[in-house]
């Protein structure tokens, strides 16, 4: 795919420049959730056409197809205890010309830690989206900070889905109910 633009990409979790996810179990976390990255990208990023052949037809388009996405890998959970990786990535992204920054995983409690990467990048202009958290009764961090757009899931019938956490700190709704 032309749009993602591996070259700029960074792997936190190994300090490395190759971003791809290989879909390896940390012992060290609460909840591994391989390939939730990709997936997301998948449903920002897919072109309006097929990307491989598959029997029964059917493709993703996503909902901005012509944006180009860094790929910046910070965690092997969407469960967060150390946000540290996360603030790296942050950082990386103000620094490195990133105009939006899409987050999908947090943590339960404010920290310091995140908030001063949080400020620096929107001084820099760029848009910070988060997940508004999954069965949780409240909305994670960094999506409750107030600099970041919090984003709850909604299900095929344009509803909360079942699973988003919600409160008066969510922003707007999108897809998120999965299958």
């Amino acid at each position: 795919m032309d749009n993602i633009l591996l070259e700029q990409g960074y792997d936190f979790l190994k300090g490395d420049k190759a971003p791809t996810d290989p879909l390896e179990k940390s012992g060290g976390e609460i909840i591994n959730n391989l390939g939730h990255g990709t997936s997301t990208a998948s449903l920002m990023i897919s072109s309006p056409q097929a990307q491989g052949s598959y029997d029964n037809g059917k493709y993703v388009t996503g909902v901005a197809p012509g944006a180009k996405l860094v790929p910046l890998r910070v965690s092997y959970s969407v469960v967060l205890l150390n946000t540290s990786k996360l603030a790296q990535g942050i950082k990386h992204a103000a620094d490195n010309g990133c105009h939006l920054i899409s987050i999908s995983l947090g943590t339960a409690f404010p920290n310091s830690r995140l908030r001063e990467p949080i400020t620096y990048a929107q001084k820099q202009g760029l848009i910070i989206v988060a997940a508004s958290g999954t069965i949780v009764p409240y909305i994670v961090y960094p999506a409750a900070s107030d600099e970041v757009i919090a984003v709850c899931g909604s299900n095929i019938r344009r509803e909360i889905w079942w699973a988003a956490s919600r409160g008066k700190k969510v922003d707007v709704t999108a897809p998120g109910q999965t299958l």
